[in-house]
């Protein structure tokens, strides 16, 4: 297995964790974004969604831009440690406060999106210091599979255990995820080199600083165009497969359940893709045709569900789009950064991450 998954002498052990804090990241990802969109659906109409989906890039602007001068000032890994740990904390209050107003529930949605992306972008930087270029493109795709049974194995188990517990006891229960993500992350090797704080990182508006960086280099212009655009299309995708969902499952646990079935049928296509496929055409035909993989899917997907839009093409068509994305899309883009100097890759990835993503 090792033989044919290409993992060379010294990368077991730091691939065996790397993979394992994603499990628990993703897994993490995929309750928090289940449970706070069936909280949302059940709750509210679906035309409030855009609106909803507005107000996270609003009030996640400031945290952007903060979140990237720490990661310039500070080592990442302690940048995530007071993350995970002010996301848990969050998470404890809301659970307190959901039965008691609704705009709990708006305060969920914002915060798990806010909290599962600065810790993903967080994670990503740090492996971005800890693997070299060479090493990356054979083993991010693994890195990623990780994620992916984490992912598979939270979906599966949504719909057991909205039976056996209310949608609020289980936000304070995802709470518990970050803590072992946080746990493994620690056990990683250090960076392979430490950053010296560039003289920008200090004082200034950190989001007009990060913008302008990311302007002025011609690679994070271009990386940050394929993502506008790829997440501008799934976003059309998602939001009508969302509506489709919403009419067919009117209450929260079987909504929940759905959404949950989905992810992890979704995410299971993705593992394959990642173990017998991601990593070999990244490394033998190159980035921009892996690229390309995604963006055609979602020409003939979104051709499919303009002449058959039904639940099930909408559903075929996001899974579709969600598999790539985390198989072929996110590991490539993550590639991508490691070429980018330390200082900027700090400052400016969980800018394009967030703000140009949302």
């Amino acid at each position: 297995m090792r033989e044919w998954l290409n993992i060379r002498p010294g990368e077991l052990r730091p691939l065996f964790l790397a993979m394992a804090a994603v499990f628990f990241l993703l897994a993490f990802m995929v309750l928090s974004r289940s449970l706070r969109e069936a909280l949302f659906l059940t709750r509210f109409d679906i035309g409030r969604l855009p609106l909803m989906m507005g107000v996270v890039v609003l009030v996640n602007l400031l945290a952007v831009g903060q979140f990237s001068r720490l990661l310039v000032r500070f080592k990442p890994r302690s940048i995530l440690t007071g993350l995970v740990l002010v996301q848990v904390v969050g998470l404890i209050i809301l659970w307190v406060l959901i039965p008691v107003t609704t705009l709990a529930i708006g305060g969920l949605y914002v915060w798990t999106t806010m909290g599962s992306l600065l810790m993903a972008s967080g994670f990503w930087v740090l492996a971005a210091e800890i693997f070299l270029l060479r090493d990356a493109k054979r083993l991010f795709s693994l890195i990623g599979a990780g994620g992916t049974l984490g992912a598979m194995a939270t979906g599966f188990s949504i719909s057991w255990v909205t039976r056996q517990m209310d949608l609020p006891w289980l936000v304070l229960f995802s709470a518990i995820l970050p803590l072992f993500f946080l746990g493994l992350v620690h056990l990683l090797p250090g960076p392979r080199s430490e950053a010296t704080p560039p003289a920008q990182a200090e004082g200034g508006l950190a989001l007009v600083k990060v913008s302008r960086t990311v302007w002025n280099n011609r690679h994070l212009r271009v990386m940050a165009g394929i993502i506008f655009l790829a997440t501008l299309v799934m976003t059309l995708v998602d939001f009508q497969f969302k509506e489709m969902a919403q009419t067919r499952f009117v209450e929260g646990p079987g909504l929940a359940g759905f959404l949950g079935k989905f992810y992890g049928w979704a995410g299971l296509i993705s593992l394959l893709l990642q173990i017998f496929l991601s990593g070999r055409l990244v490394e033998g035909r190159g980035v921009a045709f892996s690229l390309s993989i995604p963006a055609l899917s979602l020409i003939a997907g979104g051709a499919a569900l303009f002449f058959h839009p039904v639940i099930s093409t909408a559903t075929i068509v996001r899974g579709a789009d969600f598999s790539l994305r985390k198989s072929l899309f996110r590991p490539t883009m993550e590639i991508l950064y490691i070429s980018v100097p330390t200082e900027i890759r700090r400052l400016t990835k969980t800018f394009i991450d967030f703000f140009v993503d949302n």
